[in-house]
């Protein structure tokens, strides 16, 4: 199955058991998401098959992508991730993500940041005590598609 056979739609309160499962495969810190930041990925028989969820505080944040183990390679989180862009509304410029799967965001488009943008973009990152050996990536997108980094 292609990700051209599963519906991205917006999450409703009740996929949040599915998300929380597929979440926990990846050990993935899910606390403060709620089912009105995600949108998830539906096979035809309504199986769940994956999710991702957009955050904002200060600007957008692709905060969590993720999709079961058996769907993984077909497409299918690039499309979450281009639902989630196109609801993002008018006026914002950037998106950002913290990620340890960069690739997958630099095929998309995203432009990798320099490590210290963390501190300044991230309130957690400037007070966090593994900051020196942190793994994730910054990475940003320009929603008019002209990113002169």
């Amino acid at each position: 199955m292609s990700a051209g056979n599963v519906l991205i739609r917006s999450c409703r309160s009740d996929d949040m058991k599915h998300v929380i499962k597929i979440a926990s495969t990846y050990f993935l810190d899910i606390a403060d998401v709620g089912y009105g930041d995600c949108a998830v990925s539906e096979t035809g028989d309504g199986r769940i098959t994956g999710f991702a969820a957009l955050v904002y505080d200060r600007f957008p944040e692709i905060h969590t992508v993720a999709v079961a183990p058996s769907y993984r390679g077909r497409g299918t989180g690039r499309k979450l991730v281009n639902y989630l862009i196109s609801k993002i509304p008018a006026g914002h410029r950037y998106i950002y993500t913290r990620t340890t799967s960069a690739g997958f965001f630099l095929k998309m488009g995203f432009v990798m940041m320099e490590q210290s943008e963390k501190t300044n973009l991230w309130d957690d990152c400037l007070e966090c005590k593994f900051s020196d050996t942190c793994r994730q990536k910054v990475l940003r997108y320009t929603l008019d598609g002209d990113d002169g980094c």
